[in-house]
């Protein structure tokens, strides 16, 4: 993803010397002809008339922005292609584009493109929170991300797909292919009291409880990533959050099993798992056993 977008980038770039040559001969004529005079009004006529083209075209493509965003907006695509500043950070699926939650260092983050699916979570140089939805936002004093997540419905399939994810390593599978299978079946493993084993299979739907009012859905978030404190301190992401919510569900399974034998589990089970012991104020999910092994 990085690559193909430092590609596109270096390609964009070519065209602006391309038209840096142009201006340049332009001006090389002029000296020639004695018309030296004119090069500076040559040079600031060329800067206004592309600063006004791009704000043009800004305000027909995203009318709803604002004024002065589109100046700003307009200032940093202009320093993007001749410094290669950051420009925007593109957020889909509740994920940051690119390796930004990888860099130790942040960049400066000026544009935050969001979907429809997703949020942001964001603090500023006085501690201030804010939530941004949806949209364009061109953000001021480098605030620092906090968190990113998913708004839409996730679903998540956890232990063995079947009877034979249990089974020996095969002939036709690699090694790396059979430990992730077991590893995966393994997930939901639990012991029961008298000391055997069972491999239940997991559904889980769950989204976020967003109620489109602004107040109440920052709260939400800013509790939500109360659950991550202190132990992540660069960004919060919704994978993290989703291996949080897994091991609580895993849990609360064993909490309920651990008192119970085989045939007790099978009288109850496949069905829906109520999650009595799990409390995650903002979070609706439904939990299903499809098949215990």
């Amino acid at each position: 993803m990085l690559l193909n977008d430092n590609k596109m980038i270096d390609s964009i770039r070519k065209y602006w010397f391309i038209l840096l040559f142009y201006i340049l001969i332009i001006l090389v004529v002029f000296i020639i002809t004695g018309q030296a005079s004119w090069t500076f009004f040559i040079i600031l006529s060329a800067v206004i008339t592309l600063f006004c083209s791009l704000f043009f075209w800004q305000l027909f493509i995203l009318p709803e922005i604002g004024l002065f965003k589109h100046i700003t907006f307009s200032k940093y695509i202009i320093l993007n292609q001749l410094f290669k500043t950051p420009l925007v950070l593109s957020v889909k699926n509740g994920e940051i584009e690119g390796d930004y939650g990888l860099l130790k260092k942040k960049p400066r983050t000026q544009v935050i493109n969001i979907d429809q699916k997703s949020a942001i979570l964001i603090e500023d140089n006085k501690n201030q929170n804010s939530l941004l939805l949806h949209g364009l936002h061109v953000l001021r004093n480098n605030p620092r991300i906090i968190g990113t997540f998913y708004l839409g419905i996730r679903c998540i399939h956890l232990g063995p797909d079947d009877q034979n994810a249990l089974m020996p390593k095969n002939i036709q599978e690699s090694l790396t292919e059979y430990h992730t299978r077991i590893n995966l079946a393994e997930q939901t493993k639990t012991r029961l009291l008298t000391g055997d084993f069972i491999y239940p299979s997991f559904t889980v739907l769950y989204r976020l409880d967003t109620r489109s009012q602004y107040n109440n859905d920052l709260e939400m978030f800013l509790n939500l990533t109360k659950l991550f404190k202190g132990k992540f301190s660069s960004l919060i992401t919704f994978h993290l959050f989703e291996t949080y919510l897994v091991n609580e569900i895993l849990n609360n399974w064993r909490n309920f099993c651990c008192y119970k034998n085989r045939e007790e589990i099978l009288a109850k089970f496949p069905g829906k798992f109520e999650q009595k012991g799990i409390r995650i104020n903002g979070v609706k999910s439904q939990i299903y056993i499809d098949y215990i092994y």
